[in-house]
């Protein structure tokens, strides 16, 4: 059988085909306008180049993990400073939990300290919604006397609106912080002419009451120094002697705290 196409209907195929190519490239047309759109940059970086703005929250993962409060090659650390508090701060209000769970990221994964205890000074300030993520977190942000110290020195400095001085769920935190410090950590940072705020002043400044004779005899070391009495045992593996301040003079309390100093933060 021979097929006979009429010229008739060639035409109209002809002109289908026409109208669907036509209707397809206008759709792809459409498409790759939105796709442009979409992905085209909606930021301008501080280099003066297009960027793309992050989410709020990949701004807090950013600042607390890479950032820095020192002067940079396109920022000062004035506006390094001003931009992590904003971020935070916003952070802060819409999802306290994410804050609490990116600062305990940032220390413990990130080894960040600086700016993960910045944040919780930020934590800190805003009443009674953020005090049980603050709780929470304090103990696992503060690791050591020196993030004691800067914790308290922020606090105290009043450059954050909503947290002037230690008070309300600080000085709790700050008390129980100090009740279970180790008598490692007393030796090492317990120096009266630190630079800054010292374990003296702080204990001075939030009135911990100790739970046992011995936190009280180490407060009293830390605060009146060789007349204050402590037993303290190395961490290093040797007794120490009675006297905390007769120890801190012997030749070997070097030794110790050298070899102390490999297995404690």
């Amino acid at each position: 059988m021979t097929l006979v196409f009429h010229p008739t209907c060639l035409k109209e195929t002809a002109m289908a085909n026409a109208a669907a190519r036509t209707t397809l490239g206008q759709t792809l047309a459409v498409l790759a306008k939105a796709s442009a759109s979409k992905n085209a940059a909606d930021h301008v970086n501080r280099a003066g180049a297009p960027s793309y703005q992050r989410s709020l929250k990949e701004q807090v993962v950013s600042v607390l993990t890479t950032g820095t409060l020192s002067d940079a090659f396109y920022a000062s650390r004035d506006e390094l400073a001003v931009e992590a508090v904003e971020v935070l701060t916003s952070c802060r209000d819409a999802d306290p939990s994410f804050l609490a769970k990116a600062l305990v990221y940032a220390r413990e994964v990130g080894m960040m300290k600086t700016l993960p205890i910045l944040g919780l000074v930020i934590l800190s300030a805003h009443g009674g919604r953020t005090k049980k993520y603050f709780e929470r977190v304090f103990d696992r942000v503060v690791r050591t006397p020196d993030d004691l110290r800067s914790f308290v020195e922020i606090c105290k400095s009043g450059a954050l609106r909503g947290r002037k001085g230690l008070g309300g769920m600080t000085v709790a935190s700050v008390r129980q912080w100090l009740c279970g410090m180790s008598e490692y950590h007393a030796l090492k940072y317990g120096s009266a002419v630190s630079k800054g705020v010292t374990l003296r002043d702080i204990i001075r400044l939030s009135h911990p009451t100790p739970g046992d004779p011995k936190t009280s005899e180490l407060f009293g070391w830390l605060v009146r120094g060789k007349d204050g009495r402590a037993e303290l045992i190395s961490h290093a593996g040797a007794p120490v002697p009675q006297s905390t301040a007769a120890y801190t003079r012997s030749p070997e309390a070097g030794d110790h705290r050298r070899r102390a100093s490999l297995s404690h933060s």
